[in-house]
């Protein structure tokens, strides 16, 4: 039950944004390459995304609906953002996407779905 409780309370629905067409365009270094062993850092990144505020590492699943059917992509948290902001002050995006993921869902900006897998560390 707690489990069912985890995945409800992650779910969220808003923009998302395709960032760069490869790790060096995220605009310096990832925020989470400080947080995660080296190793686990070069796997997620090429498959990452930036979210405000899930923790480094946790697997988001992200589903558009495109044409009558569902798109998905599964990435991981590897950096912060996105940042851009709306004149009311509220942030524009809910993840940015690096292009591997984004492709496989079509994102260049679109709504999106997205919750989060509970990490067990």
């Amino acid at each position: 039950m707690s489990y069912l409780i985890a995945v409800l309370l992650t779910i969220q629905v808003g923009y998302a944004t395709m960032f760069g067409d490869t790790p060096e365009d995220m605009g310096g270094t990832p925020a989470c390459t400080y947080r995660l062993p080296k190793t686990e850092m070069r796997r997620l990144l090429p498959r990452g995304c930036a979210h405000r505020t899930l923790p480094c590492g946790t697997r988001l699943e992200v589903v558009r609906a495109w044409r009558g059917r569902l798109l998905h992509a599964t990435c991981h948290v590897v950096d912060r953002g996105p940042n851009g902001r709306r004149k009311d002050g509220s942030y524009r995006g809910v993840v940015d996407m690096m292009p591997a993921p984004a492709r496989e869902v079509r994102v260049g900006r679109a709504v999106v779905l997205l919750w989060a897998w509970p990490t067990w560390r």
